[in-house]
């Protein structure tokens, strides 16, 4: 293959490539999902492995209708997942952009827009019309970005008939549990899907800063470490307990602390002082006299109080009531 035949063939791969992201853009950002900045290139390196795995998942789908025995390449394909699981890194947050869902005509243009591109008779070149989308691609992204507001706020995120919470202040993404998280098994699952999806659909960010736990359980463990394992969570923040947790729980904190520090982030207990500013984050703690127990372990109820608009916004464990 020489040079000519490989930049026309990269070229008509581009096109296609920016044509398809026009296109499926509008579904990503209504869905909370981010665009991947290595999309091009894995379309490239994959596509055909991504191919070969969907012809051999299809053969052994039917070689289960048909009754044939597929033990051996199923242990193949399986094996073959589990290699991709190990070497897939973590916490791609730098490699993504988000972008939050409020421009909807925005998005409602962009198919409309790429389709019009293409059939445009005046760029009747692979190399005009490619330059057109990628400038159409960089205009579409640039007004999806100013519609972010990264004005301070919060907001209510629905968890398991229960609220958690997301901080923007200071440029700064903040999320809160006051005992949402622990409620149900089902938390971890939430946390790494529905959760994430929702902070970038309603800012566009696609990390957290600080993840402040007000009431930690082994749900709540076990959501912490899934979330850490889909995203950046820069700080964590626990209560300093008092005695012995259960076992379960305890096994869920360990391990959370295991991601926390193969993944080189730092965890903060809190608690131990009446009242302080957390590390980096524009929130004051209070200590209050009352005790939560979990198990044979005690903690302090931990009050958080920050100021959105100049008014003070304070958050209680779910076990604590809020004082008059």
């Amino acid at each position: 293959m020489n040079l000519k035949t490989f930049s026309y063939k990269a070229l008509h791969f581009l096109l296609l490539h920016l044509s398809i992201t026009l296109i499926s853009l509008p579904i990503l950002v209504a869905w909370g999902l981010p665009l991947s900045l290595l999309s091009p290139l894995g379309n490239l390196l994959f596509a055909p492995v991504l191919t070969i795995f969907l012809l051999v998942s299809s053969f052994i789908f039917f070689c289960q209708l048909l009754c044939i025995p597929t033990t051996i390449i199923t242990s193949l394909v399986n094996g073959t997942i589990r290699c991709c699981t190990l070497l897939e890194t973590p916490n791609l947050s730098k490699s993504t952009l988000g972008f939050p869902c409020h421009g909807y005509y925005t998005l409602a243009a962009m198919p409309i827009i790429a389709l019009a591109l293409l059939h445009m008779r005046k760029l009747h070149t692979p190399l005009r019309k490619t330059a057109a989308l990628a400038t159409a691609l960089v205009f579409m992204g640039i007004m999806l970005h100013c519609t972010s507001k990264n004005l301070s706020r919060v907001i209510p995120i629905t968890c398991n008939d229960a609220e958690i919470y997301l901080v923007i202040l200071d440029n700064k993404t903040t999320l809160i549990d006051t005992g949402a998280l622990g409620r149900r098994q089902s938390s971890a699952s939430w946390a790494s899907h529905d959760l994430l999806q929702t902070i970038t659909k309603q800012t566009g960010r696609t990390s957290i800063d600080h993840a402040i736990i007000l009431q930690p359980g082994t749900f709540t463990f076990e959501a912490l470490c899934a979330l850490h394992e889909k995203t950046e969570v820069e700080h964590t923040y626990i209560p300093y307990w008092h005695g012995k947790l259960r076992p379960n729980a305890y096994r869920s904190f360990k391990k959370l602390c295991s991601t926390i520090k193969q993944q080189k982030r730092t965890i903060i207990r809190i608690g131990g002082t009446n009242q302080t500013l957390l590390e980096n984050a524009p929130f004051s703690t209070t200590v209050t006299n009352k005790k939560i127990s979990s198990g044979k372990a005690t903690y302090p109820a931990i009050e958080m109080s920050c100021l959105v608009d100049n008014k003070k916004t304070c958050f209680y464990p779910a076990k604590h009531k809020k004082r008059p």
